[in-house]
């Protein structure tokens, strides 16, 4: 009987103050989840430090606009202009995050053209150099981030949804502590998909040169703040 196998692995970003964890190896001998990823068995997942920022007594977060604002326009047009820049992937990364929203009563995120230049030059890095860590804080002034990692032995067509999926599983071990009390390595990913004063995103996926997909998700303003909630 043929099998196939799929390994799932997220990280979320850590402030200055913590050391970046090594990357973690999956084998395939992981236990496997049938529940998460559609393929014949199903996918491992393993969890890292998600996005935690301090504000420091200023209470503003580093960083600025990277580019003028542009005039107005209706939010028709908007929405049609785009959504040409976006992949099928893409858009249904920003759906689920939204619907997810939704539910919260939290505005919806819009798509930043920014962001994802931004979160696809780091996945191409990624994928350039094999290692799984995160951008510094330096180079994303106020953008907070999330990783994930996945591999399979049969195709994977939609690398940043599954990716956005298993950040938003994490809803199940958010109870509404202020960040980063509780298990926040658990929950980190998930409170930053909802994070409410995050109001843009972007997200890129690159495939290496030996099949696997690292998926980059940037959010601004960065979510996770400590001592506050997602909403």
């Amino acid at each position: 009987m043929r099998f196939s196998a799929t390994a799932a692995l997220l990280l979320g970003t850590l402030s200055l103050a913590n050391p970046i964890p090594e990357p973690l190896d999956i084998g395939p001998d992981d236990v496997l989840d049938p529940n998460t990823i559609p393929v014949d068995i199903g996918a491992t997942i393993i969890t890292g430090p998600p996005a935690l920022l301090n504000l420091g007594t200023g209470g503003v977060s580093a960083g600025g606009k990277r580019e003028p604002i542009p005039a107005p326009i209706s939010e028709e047009a908007e929405h049609e202009l785009v959504a040409r820049d976006r992949s099928k992937d893409q858009q249904r990364g920003l759906k689920l995050h939204n619907q997810a929203r939704r539910v919260k009563g939290i505005p919806k995120l819009t798509w930043d053209k920014q962001l994802a230049a931004d979160a696809l030059a780091w996945a191409q890095h990624l994928a350039q150099t094999g290692k799984f860590e995160h951008s510094s804080n330096e180079s994303r002034p106020g953008q907070g981030e999330n990783l994930a990692y996945s591999y399979s032995s049969t195709p994977i067509t939609r690398p940043i949804a599954s990716g956005t999926k298993l950040w938003l599983a994490e809803e199940s071990n958010y109870h509404g502590e202020a960040i980063p009390e509780g298990n926040f390595a658990a929950y980190g990913h998930y409170t930053q998909c909802l994070w409410k004063a995050s109001t843009k995103i972007g997200i890129a996926a690159v495939q290496d040169s030996k099949g696997a997909w690292y998926t980059v998700a940037r959010y601004g303003p960065a979510g996770n703040v400590i001592g506050q909630k997602p909403y």
